[in-house]
């Protein structure tokens, strides 16, 4: 799992305490456990003053260039954080090659709704989430085994 920024929770609006539950314990657990394995966390840039404008969170499970399962969530790019489903479908059916990276990098674009606020205007946090995007993918990729 690769994360850059902050990330709170993978829901759009509200669940009940069986829907979290299933998300989270069908599979989830194993995947999970086995990413932490492999965990990289981007600091490289990062200072104790520091406020996240745009966090991205990229989970791939891998077969080769074919990739079984996509995770992607954004935080700061809206009101609650949203799990980018669109841009997850596009890596699981075209692979995890340079063109789908961007494909997924642009749908991310299209899937956020972000505010203004005295640190970024909306459209440049919509272009960092592409930006982003692409960055966690490429490292979550690296990192995946199989």
């Amino acid at each position: 799992m690769f994360m850059i920024g902050q990330v709170a929770a993978l829901r759009r609006g509200t669940c009940s305490i069986a829907e979290l539950h299933r998300d989270v314990c069908e599979g989830g657990t194993a995947l999970v456990a086995a990413a932490a394995e492999r965990h990289v966390l981007d600091d490289e840039h990062s200072r104790g003053t520091d406020i996240a404008i745009i966090g991205i969170a990229a989970m791939v499970v891998r077969e080769g260039q074919r990739c079984k399962l996509a995770r992607l969530a954004t935080a700061g790019a809206g009101p609650v954080p949203v799990r980018l489903r669109a841009a997850e479908e596009i890596l699981e059916r075209e692979g995890l090659g340079e063109a789908a990276i961007e494909a997924a990098a642009r749908k991310a674009t299209e899937l956020v709704d972000p505010d203004a606020d005295i640190h970024a205007s909306a459209d440049y946090r919509r272009h960092l989430t592409g930006v982003l995007t692409k960055r966690a993918l490429t490292r979550a990729i690296g990192v995946a085994r199989g």
